[in-house]
């Protein structure tokens, strides 16, 4: 999810790069971001639960 936020922030709309020069800050940006939502307790992907009994 990160990566995906980051590029977002990387990259317009016809995939061309911005001219912002914060390649590094959008990944941090993005991973405190995703931290801060899962530590609000969103969650991304559920895993399948096992079945009862194992």
């Amino acid at each position: 999810m990160a990566d995906a936020l980051a590029y977002a922030m990387r990259f317009d709309e016809r995939d061309k790069a911005r001219r912002t020069g914060i390649e590094y800050a959008s990944q941090l940006a993005a991973d405190q971001f995703v931290r801060q939502l899962t530590a609000n307790g969103l969650v991304f992907m559920r895993r399948r639960s096992a079945p009862a009994g194992r």
